[in-house]
């Protein structure tokens, strides 16, 4: 199990980082300090798990979601701004994907006021199973799960938040 552990290179050592409820555990294990990678990893491995049994596990809800993920999809959540037009406040509220390697650093959104709240969200999880930038291409299989079983089940996991 790699899960926790880096090899840094640049830096010459393992990496344990281990998050729980906003806390970070980060330990490194030099190759020049242990004599070597495999004894630095060996080391990294023994800390990571000490700790693993003696920290709290990471917070799950009854569907086995982690604590802070609301949207029911990994990678899938809702961001709101804020601005001020003609002295006037606005909210501005989206559905955004995002996954590693996405050439967005923002992410993917939709827009709430343009999509509405089903549809943005929808288009959201479409991005994110595709990993893909292309609103076109995203929208054009939005438009062709219309009716579907498999968009129904993608509102059904927004209905579970609604619950909330």
């Amino acid at each position: 199990m790699a899960k926790y552990l880096t090899k840094n290179v640049q830096e010459n050592c393992y990496m344990v980082r281990i998050m729980r409820q906003g806390k970070k555990y980060q330990k490194n294990f030099s190759k020049k300090k242990y004599g070597g990678w495999r004894k630095a990893e060996a080391a990294a491995k023994e800390w990571r798990d000490e700790m693993l049994e003696t920290l709290p596990p990471i917070a799950m809800n009854q569907e086995g979601r982690s604590a802070n993920n609301l949207s029911g999809v990994v990678g899938v959540y809702l961001a709101n701004a804020n601005f001020t037009k003609r002295g006037k406040q606005y909210d501005y509220w989206r559905w955004v994907a995002k996954w590693p390697g996405c050439e967005r650093r923002g992410g993917m959104t939709w827009s709430v006021n343009k999509y509405g709240e089903a549809e943005a969200f929808a288009l959201a999880v479409l991005s994110r199973e595709l990993r893909s930038v292309d609103r076109e291409a995203i929208l054009a299989r939005f438009k062709k799960l219309k009716g579907t079983k498999k968009l129904e089940k993608i509102y059904e996991k927004r209905n579970l938040i609604l619950e909330y």
